[in-house]
């Protein structure tokens, strides 16, 4: 990644399993040595999940259902990791975002 400036990685449900050496969070490791900063675009975040996702991924997206900020309980434009959340950075978007971020139809 030596050209990189942005790792952007897709799933449709980021959990525990994430760190399991499933293809995003191998990436996300190159990055992290590359020093390139991650974010896990997804369709729905385990929030028992976060505050070790938050380890690996400085930001984590997700269009989940509710205006939650993966389950926190604080509004979707919080900082999540001002706030105690465990981590760096996780907001709600609409599927609409998603899928054009990732080129689902």
């Amino acid at each position: 990644m030596p050209h990189c400036y942005w790792l952007i990685t897709d799933e449709s449900r980021c959990n525990v399993q994430t760190l399991h050496d499933k293809a995003p969070f191998i990436a996300c490791r190159r990055a992290a040595r590359a020093v390139v900063p991650a974010t896990s675009l997804s369709g729905a975040l385990d929030p028992d999940a976060l505050p070790r996702l938050s380890e690996h991924f400085g930001q984590l997206l997700f269009a989940g259902a509710g205006s939650h900020v993966a389950g926190c309980g604080h509004s979707q434009r919080t900082d999540a990791a001002q706030r105690g959340c465990g981590a760096a950075y996780a907001q709600q978007i609409p599927l609409s975002t998603l899928n054009f971020l990732t080129g689902a139809t």
